[in-house]
């Protein structure tokens, strides 16, 4: 089992508090021999955080979910390259969900594996929305951009922005 802020905290003889402050490396909220002593238990248990759960406690999150349908083109790796060089200098992650070629199942699963892991937002490169993705999407509240669409003029994408 996962050591947690909780065994650190029992282990130190601190408040959870405590050690989330010293974890997240809030200056000037602990002495420095807590945060040795809280830093040293963690390393000793080979405790990690757990970035879902923090994202989820402070209700934002620096994850962006990249939905892709089979790209078989010669600038596919320049396009996702791109992807990734913008959310690293913004400050976030990514991740990659394939949704084969044009396959509406897959499609929605990764829709719904993006929308779980609560990103903070999902890019859809050249992919058709079917109307349950449409509508998945659209009650997520989940900021979205469709990059390279074939039909902008089609009304399951009113109300989606484009780039």
């Amino acid at each position: 089992m996962k050591p947690t802020i909780k065994d650190i905290a029992q282990r130190a003889h601190v408040s959870t508090a405590t050690v989330s402050r010293v974890l997240s490396k809030k200056a000037k909220s602990y002495r420095p021999e807590t945060a040795a002593k809280i830093e040293a238990i963690a390393k000793e248990l080979g405790y990690k955080k757990n970035l879902a759960a923090a994202e989820l406690a402070a209700n934002s999150s620096m994850l962006i979910a990249v939905i892709l349908n089979n790209t078989q083109t010669n600038f596919s790796n320049d396009i996702i390259a791109a992807i990734q060089a913008e959310t690293d200098k913004a400050g976030y992650q990514m991740f990659i969900l394939y949704a084969g070629n044009h396959n509406a199942r897959l499609l929605n699963q990764a829709i719904s594996v993006a929308l779980e892991r609560h990103v903070a937002g999902i890019l859809l490169v050249a992919t058709s929305l079917d109307d349950q993705a449409a509508r998945t999407l659209q009650e997520s509240n989940t900021p979205c951009r469709l990059v390279s669409v074939y039909d902008e003029t089609d009304p399951r994408y009113i109300g989606f922005k484009f780039r």
